[in-house]
């Protein structure tokens, strides 16, 4: 076995489980004619078996091409009893298996595997009919849908995917976390090269064969970001929201994009019919198929699908909870302070509506006006307590939201500095056979180690920001303090992870990491 057939093999062994710990859905492989097949990944979308349920997350980067950033849903198209999915074919559709399914002559062998462009829509969507009707008369893909034949999806059929569909698994779908999502790219800008086929000078001026020395993306997908732009389905929108529709839509950018203007929700126009009357071709353009699904709500009775609806609508619109007469629940401290405060305005109000009354008012009037104000001294106390409580349990979680952030950055800036010594000596001419083999498995573990360490800083910003400003930056300051002295170091990555955070926190979405983990492999 070749060496990159191992690393293909172990990246697939790493997507065998999904960020929650379950294991993922297996690949569903299809034979084609002449020795070919297609695999496809199923995509996770959602968790919650209702027939209504869908994700939702930011689509688009806001410049004129690529819409503004919009709140999206999207509903998963094979349900296997516990999730729901979207398979996806592992790679761009090659000029072999083009070839295989349209039962054309194969291509060269050098030519196999390179994706098959210069088609237009129509010769997409013939492709994809044959390809259904090879999938009707497959025995062993018929056997990979079976865990997905149920009562809620079962006619199942290859299509373009829709540009929502496309740029949630380009992201990297649930198997990256929020601040790697929304990012420009799920890879750092330094790595683009593993994973993706872009323009870099004179390099990269045709495709390349898909799955050859590069990695997949977070979901186990191929060439998502470059190599070729990839036909969706419907047609290109301006902006969607003002119904402006135009020509045919591609996305992912293509072998011709530059390396740095490469992003996840890349969208190209074309038109659809030239001058001439011919159809759109590019040798810049590919597709790759998804399979879809007729949601198979007339297998089952009319309750049991009204019964779906209502259980959906209650999770999307839950009703205020109703509390029997003399039930107790717990109460958090904020409702506590709420209570009393509300409490304190109407003993206030009587107070006045007493004090007029008592200008007239016998001496029981004015020992019932005592009373009163004593007790409403009593709730102003139980108030200043209340709310003393409530900073203080704001204190201690942005105590350890800081302890996070300063802890992981730290780790972060070791780390990055290990991964650039080794690497330094992976590069050197002088470094031997058996010292590079020593050194490779090491690089790898910092790179898992700066991930994780990635993944806890975005944590600890996510709990930070729940914290009101001034007790964040209260503790931000007593925390620098107290580092400067034991830890500058430290101190100096908190203080590169605190401006990044502060960038969180005025646009509610991360930055680019690339400038901090520059600054903090830069600490001394």
């Amino acid at each position: 076995m070749t060496k990159s057939s191992i690393l293909a093999i172990s990246l697939i062994a790493s997507l065998a489980t999904a960020q929650d710990g379950t294991p993922a859905a297996p690949p569903m492989e299809l034979l084609l004619p002449q020795g070919q097949k297609m695999v496809f990944i199923p995509v996770e979308i959602s968790d919650n078996p209702n027939i209504f349920a869908y994700r939702s997350f930011n689509a688009g980067s806001g410049d004129y091409t690529n819409e503004p950033v919009t709140r999206v849903n999207l509903a998963g198209t094979a349900f296997n009893g516990k999730k729901w999915y979207i398979p996806f074919c592992e790679t761009e559709v090659t000029r072999a298996q083009y070839a295989a399914v349209m039962g054309e002559p194969m291509p060269p062998a050098k030519e196999a595997n390179l994706p098959m462009v210069n088609i237009s829509v129509t010769d997409a969507q013939n492709f994809l009919s044959r390809l259904n009707r090879l999938m009707a008369a497959s025995e062993e893909f018929a056997a990979a849908l079976i865990p997905y034949r149920n009562d809620k999806t079962h006619a199942f059929f290859f299509r373009l995917p829709s540009p929502v569909e496309w740029e949630f698994a380009a992201r990297g779908g649930v198997n990256v976390d929020e601040g790697i999502f929304d990012a420009s790219t799920p890879y750092p800008a330094n790595a683009i090269s593993r994973y993706e086929v872009t323009f870099t000078g004179s390099r990269n001026v045709a495709p390349r064969p898909v799955k050859g020395s590069r990695k997949p993306n977070p979901v186990g997908l191929y060439d998502m970001l470059g190599n070729v732009s990839e036909l969706a389905s419907p047609i290109y929108y301006f902006d969607s929201s003002l119904g402006r529709s135009g020509g045919i839509l591609t996305c992912g950018g293509n072998f011709r994009t530059e390396k740095a203007t490469l992003h996840s929700s890349d969208r190209s126009e074309c038109i659809p019919y030239r001058e001439d009357g011919s159809e759109f071709r590019s040798e810049l353009v590919g597709f790759r198929p998804v399979l879809g699904s007729v949601i198979r709500h007339k297998e089952m009775s009319m309750q049991a699908f009204s019964d779906q609806w209502k259980e959906f609508e209650e999770l999307r619109t839950p009703p205020p909870p109703v509390e029997a007469a003399g039930s107790t629940t717990e109460v958090c401290l904020e409702d506590l302070a709420q209570q009393a405060e509300e409490e304190n305005a109407r003993l206030r109000s009587r107070v006045e509506e007493l004090e007029a009354a008592a200008l007239t008012a016998d001496v029981e009037m004015k020992d019932k006006l005592t009373a009163i104000r004593k007790q409403s001294t009593v709730v102003e106390a139980q108030l200043k307590q209340s709310l003393a409580l409530v900073r203080q349990s704001e204190q201690l979680k942005a105590d350890a939201a800081l302890t996070m952030l300063s802890t992981s950055a730290a780790h972060l800036s070791y780390y990055l500095k290990a991964e650039a010594d080794l690497t330094s000596l992976l590069e050197r001419e002088d470094t031997d056979d058996e010292a590079r083999a020593l050194i490779q498995p090491k690089l790898e573990q910092f790179r898992t180690n700066i991930a994780g360490a990635r993944s806890h800083l975005f944590k600890g910003c996510k709990l930070l920001a729940d914290v009101p400003a001034d007790i964040a930056d209260a503790e931000l300051n007593r925390h620098l303090s107290e580092l400067a002295s034991k830890e500058p170091r430290q101190q100096s990555c908190l203080r590169h992870a605190a401006d990044f955070f502060s960038q969180y926190r005025a646009t509610a979405k991360f930055p680019d990491t690339q400038q901090l983990m520059k600054q903090l492999s830069d600490v001394k």
